[in-house]
């Protein structure tokens, strides 16, 4: 099953990594703005691009007023109304749902000193000094639509970065979903998906691994959604990390295939592949055996492909040098094909 196969790759590579692999329910994501306030809210300069490990975007952010934790569009942040291009004092529904977050976020956790700063910007309306202290900013900003966040003075991370703290609020929300048994994990009694992130998968910028649509003949037993299918949220995170890790830029795990001279996609697929996890040969002596590498010879596997450039045909190669290629998955994707 290619979904728990991509579950099992995460932890996998969480075991291998676990500084670098980012948890359950956050990613690496960048971000355009950074609004730098002091320890009582006040707003003191507009920054340039930043990253960090922040809580994953909302998953269905295309229907009602969702907000990501603590970062999101200007609409969010700053108040801003996109139509009129102005920051109102008047709190729209999109810029009190983040506010709601804060609260909520303070309440837990009061003697937290970062998310009381952003509470305390909101209650004094800094964003409104924007269009004024920093025209060239706000101009931006109304050009562009960035995602912003914020930092505190003094503080090395964005205040959306990984923290104790944000991962129990991260699990507080989840609980508030519906509860059942995972198809992927079989852990039972875990908060479950409505609806999945999207992946981009090399031609379709907002496709989906799973998608269920409203009223389109697929319900069963007047279910909605993701519950035909339950999936937890914990797997969702962790197949939809391992996808976007196995296709990023820099991956060795994925060709994908081209396309033609006049530049139409003749076959849009992505193969996918990494390496199973080894069978330790004796029990006895398992401190010597070597570790786990779920990229293990990936290059290798690519060395049995050559791409044409011009016409998006796979052929096979040459052997690969190693001879040690052992077991692993494979996974072909087509994102136009639903």
């Amino acid at each position: 099953m290619i979904l728990k196969a991509l579950y099992d790759y995460y932890i996998r590579c969480k075991e291998v990594d676990p500084n670098d692999i980012p948890p359950l329910g956050f990613e690496h994501i960048s971000v355009d703005m950074v609004l730098l306030i002091s320890k009582n809210g006040e707003l003191l300069e507009i920054l340039g691009e930043s990253d960090g490990i922040l809580p994953r975007p909302a998953t269905n952010k295309t229907s009602g007023d969702t907000p990501n934790i603590l970062y999101d569009k200007a609409d969010y942040i700053i108040n801003l109304d996109k139509k009129q291009k102005i920051v109102s004092q008047k709190i729209s529904k999109r810029c009190q749902t983040e506010i709601d977050i804060i609260n909520e976020i303070c309440d837990m956790f009061p003697n937290n000193e970062t998310f009381k700063s952003i509470q305390k910007f909101y209650s004094k309306k800094e964003f409104l000094k924007i269009p004024i202290k920093w025209e060239d900013k706000y101009d931006f900003i109304c050009k562009n639509d960035p995602i912003i966040t914020f930092k505190i003075l003094g503080e090395s991370k964005l205040a959306s970065s990984y923290s104790e703290e944000l991962e129990k609020y991260v699990r507080y929300i989840w609980d508030k979903n519906t509860k059942g048994r995972c198809l992927v994990t079989g852990k039972d009694n875990v908060p479950l998906m409505n609806t999945t992130a999207s992946t981009p998968l090399g031609i379709a910028t907002n496709g989906k691994i799973i998608s269920f649509q409203k009223d389109m003949g697929i319900d069963s037993y007047n279910k909605t959604q993701g519950n035909n299918a339950p999936i937890s949220i914990e797997a969702e995170c962790a197949f939809s990390y391992s996808l976007k890790a196995l296709i990023r830029s820099s991956s060795n795990n994925f060709i994908f295939f081209k396309k033609d001279k006049d530049n139409k996609i003749i076959v849009d697929k992505m193969l996918i592949f990494w390496a199973s996890k080894k069978e330790l040969e004796s029990q006895l002596y398992y401190w010597i055996q070597p570790k786990d590498n779920p990229n293990e010879q990936t290059t290798d596997i690519k060395d049995f492909f050559i791409l044409d450039q011009n016409y998006a045909i796979i052929e096979v190669g040459h052997r690969p040098s190693s001879q040690l290629i052992r077991r692993g998955s494979l996974s072909t994707i087509a994102p136009h094909r639903r």
